[in-house]
């Protein structure tokens, strides 16, 4: 158990430092470089961990549909992400993005995915109400990149229920691999 907590006090470390990273090279990076750069970085070391782990064999994975429409949600994720980060307060940008479980809640109640009771209901329009006090829809601090974070939050919920999807046989080194191809990719697409 304490091995779990440090490693998710560490982890959440490391995405805040990422975070304030990602925000300095968005005052003098394009969008699409940065998505490039991290991308290659990224693809270097996955592939390392693939062949480290013997899962070069499974690289054909990639390719099946599920994983490859996962890596597209991603995609939109981290550009959406991106854009808005380079604009909002990273504090602003991380309580947008704990609307993520609530937009994932709805999509479950939607979709039939999972039955939402009354309690949750409530949780969902108290945390919705939360989110709202921190965008302020309507006030001086509220701007189209407060939507681009709610964007890349429905993403993620979109992403993580497709997830869901994909087999236990496709390790989920190849489902990162694919998803930062498909990151870097995007890069070179927008940087266009």
């Amino acid at each position: 158990t304490r091995r779990g907590v440090i490693a998710m006090i560490l982890g959440g470390a490391l995405f805040v430092f990422n975070d304030v990273l990602v925000k300095l090279a968005t005052q003098t990076v394009p969008t699409g470089q940065l998505l490039v750069v991290r991308g290659l970085f990224a693809i270097i070391s996955i592939l390392v961990v693939i062949a480290l782990t013997g899962n070069l064999k499974q690289i054909r994975a990639a390719l099946k549909p599920i994983v490859m429409l996962r890596a597209g949600c991603e995609f939109l994720v981290s550009l959406f992400y991106i854009t808005a980060i380079a604009q909002l307060p990273i504090g602003d940008l991380t309580a947008i993005m704990q609307a993520t479980p609530i937009i994932m809640t709805i999509f479950c109640a939607v979709f039939r995915i999972e039955i939402v009771d009354l309690p949750r209901w409530l949780a969902v329009f108290l945390g919705f109400g939360g989110v709202l006090l921190i965008t302020q829809p309507g006030g001086s601090s509220f701007t189209v990149y407060s939507l681009f974070a709610l964007a890349s939050a429905s993403f993620v919920a979109i992403r993580d229920l497709i997830t869901r999807r994909i087999s236990s046989e496709v390790p989920p080194q190849i489902v990162i691999l694919t998803t930062t191809v498909f990151a870097a990719f995007g890069g070179v697409i927008i940087g266009a």
